[in-house]
C-alpha cells in the first residue's frame, strides 16, 4: 500500500535524524517540510504545537545546517533579501548515506536470528563469548594501519585496561582515532582525549555501538544475555555494510562540527 510505504519511509528518516542528534521539534519541522516542499514559520505554527518565535528560530537554525534553503526575493533595486519562505532540501541530497541504512539493520537482525552460536556466513562472524570477542577485537585494533572509528553511548568498554593500552599504542603510531559518544562522563572523555582520540559529543544514542577499523572491518556489540550485561561481537568484512556505517558515523560527527 502506498500510504504504508510513505509512512515507513518517513519513520526511517525520523530514526536517522534521531541518530544524528536533531531535537524533537527540529525533526517535526523537517518532516513537515518534506510533506509541503516549501513553507514559512507561520505554516509551522498552524500545523504544529510550536510558538511563533520558536518556529522562526528553529527554521533559521535548520537553514544554517542545510536542511532548508531560504527563498530570496528581489527588492526594487535588485538587491537580494532573504524571505520567510523556506524550500526543503530532500534527504537524498542532504543525506546520501541514508540510503540503505534500514536494509542494513534488517540484514544484521536477520543474521543474528539465523546464525548458530559459532556461525560464519558471507563475511559475518558471530562471537558470542565475551572473552573471545574481546581478545579478537584487541588483536584487530593492534593491526590497524590508518584509522579507528568508534561509535559508543557511554564507552563502558574503557574499563578494560587492555583496550586502553592498545588504543594508546595506536595513537603513538599516529593512527587516527575518532570516537562519537552520547552519554559518556566528562572523566571518560578526558581519558579518551589523553589517549590521542578525537571525541565528538553527539545528542542521540546510536544502537548498536560499533567500531570500524581501516574501513575494512566492522565490529558491532550485541547482548548475549537477558539477565546480565554480557556482550558479544558481530565481526563483518562486508564492504557494503562497512560503507553504510562509515557514512552514518561521518554524518554524526559532521553534525557535531556544525554545532561547535
Amino acid at each position: 500500500m502506498p500510504g504504508n510505504s510513505v509512512e515507513l519511509e518517513f519513520q526511517r528518516i525520523k530514526d536517522f535524524l534521531k541518530l544524528i542528534g536533531l531535537s524533537e521539534n527540529e525533526m517535526k519541522i523537517y518532516l513537515l517540510g518534506l510533506e509541503r516542499n516549501k513553507m514559512s514559520s507561520g505554516d509551522i505554527v498552524s500545523s504544529l504545537e510550536i510558538s511563533p518565535q520558536a518556529a522562526s528560530d528553529i527554521m533559521k537554525k535548520l537553514a544554517a545546517k542545510g536542511y532548508f534553503i531560504p527563498e530570496v526575493h528581489k527588492g526594487k533595486r535588485g538587491a537580494g533579501r532573504t524571505g520567510r519562505v523556506y524550500h526543503v532540501v530532500p534527504p537524498s541530497q542532504k543525506f546520501p548515506e541514508l540510503q540503505g541504512i534500514s536494509s542494513v539493520m534488517d540484514r544484521i537482525d536477520e543474521i543474528l536470528e539465523n546464525m548458530e552460536d559459532t556461525g560464519v556466513e558471507q563475511g559475518f562472524l558471530e562471537l558470542r563469548k565475551e572473552e573471545t570477542a574481546h581478545s579478537i577485537l584487541i588483536d584487530q585494533i593492534n593491526n590497524v594501519n590508518n584509522e579507528i572509528l568508534i561509535s559508543s553511548n557511554d564507552c563502558s568498554w574503557i574499563e578494560y585496561s587492555s583496550i586502553i593500552r592498545c588504543l594508546s599504542h595506536c595513537a603513538q603510531r599516529n593512527i587516527s582515532i575518532k570516537v562519537a559518544v552520547n552519554n559518556a562522563s566528562t572523566e571518560t572523555c578526558k581519558i579518551l582525549e589523553s589517549l590521542g582520540a578525537k571525541v565528538y559529543l553527539c545528542n542521540s544514542a546510536v544502537s548498536p555501538p560499533f567500531i570500524i577499523l581501516d574501513n575494512k572491518l566492522l565490529f558491532m556489540a550485541f547482548s548475549t544475555s537477558q539477565y546480565s550485561k554480557r556482550y558479544g561481537l558481530l565481526q563483518l568484512d562486508n564492504q557494503y555494510l562497512i560503507s553504510k556505517f562509515a557514512g552514518l558515523f561521518n554524518s554524526m560527527i559532521r553534525e557535531v562540527e556544525r554545532n561547535e
